[in-house]
C-alpha cells in the first residue's frame, strides 16, 4: 500500500493518497494493538 501511495503521489491524484494513508494508518493501529494483546498473553504465561 505504500508503494501504491507513492505512485498516486507522482500523479497527484491526492484522494486516493488520503484513501490509502487512513488505510496505512489503520492497519499499523491493528496490528500495534494485536502485538500488545500478544505481549499481554506471554507475560502473563510465564
Amino acid at each position: 500500500m505504500r508503494r501504491a501511495r507513492e505512485i498516486c503521489g507522482a500523479a497527484e491524484d491526492i484522494a486516493t493518497v488520503r484513501r490509502l494513508e487512513e488505510d496505512v494508518d489503520e492497519a499499523e493501529k491493528r496490528l500495534w494493538f494485536l502485538f500488545e494483546t500478544t505481549q499481554n498473553r506471554q507475560d502473563s504465561a510465564t
